[in-house]
């Protein structure tokens, strides 16, 4: 039987930082002493969160617009050639989106997933290769209670979120033998700034 090495992580990325969960993982992250990578879409968040992590450890900001395909390409490598190895990799980026299929459009669709569940698998792919070269590391994807029991109204919400649980349970037993660990999060309704921010497509509040 093999014993799996355990991986302390001291430099975390965390896609989706600058509000919500993301932040608050930042927080307590970066106040038990881990180096914090900052990813988000708006370049002056992201500058606010890393000078407000700072009063409690060490981070550095990672501009990046997950909406756009070519955002995570090189962008593992490119963080890890200004900042350092990456221990491990968080994420948690997501956007919401309330309507009937009927209200959506294409590009709502696509736009859900590009965020939701391809940059996460770009850059889980990459953060494996980086891994597995090193030892080791940790993937946590924050999926959704709602990718278990999807609601009228977010059915493409919750399929982004139900295929990040697939991928997420796959993707534990491909690497485990890489000494790379996947943790995934399915949290229900949390008091964030997610739903004022989430897009709605149809009359209901």
């Amino acid at each position: 039987m093999s014993v799996r090495r355990l991986i302390v992580p001291r430099r975390v990325l965390i896609t989706g930082a600058t509000s919500g969960i993301g932040r608050a993982t930042a927080r307590r992250l970066a106040s038990e002493g881990m180096e914090i990578g900052v990813l988000a879409e708006i370049p002056a968040q992201v500058k606010e969160t890393v000078a407000g992590l700072r009063e409690f450890g060490e981070a550095f900001p990672v501009d990046a617009d997950l909406s756009k395909p070519e955002a995570t390409q090189g962008l593992w490598e490119r963080v890890e050639a200004l900042h350092g190895p990456v221990d491990a990799l968080i994420n948690n980026a997501g956007i919401g989106l309330q309507g009937d299929i009927m209200e959506v459009s294409d590009a709502d669709i696509r736009l859900l997933f590009e965020v939701n569940l391809f940059a996460a698998m770009s850059l889980s792919r990459d953060a494996v290769r980086a891994m597995r070269s090193r030892g080791g590391g940790h993937i946590v994807n924050v999926s959704s209670a709602s990718a278990r029991r999807a609601l009228p109204g977010l059915g493409v919400y919750a399929s982004t979120k139900a295929a990040m649980h697939a991928f997420s349970q796959a993707l534990r037993i491909e690497v485990a033998a890489l000494n790379i660990s996947v943790t995934e999060l399915l949290p229900m309704s949390v008091k964030t700034p997610f739903f004022d921010n989430a897009r709605n497509r149809s009359a209901r509040s």
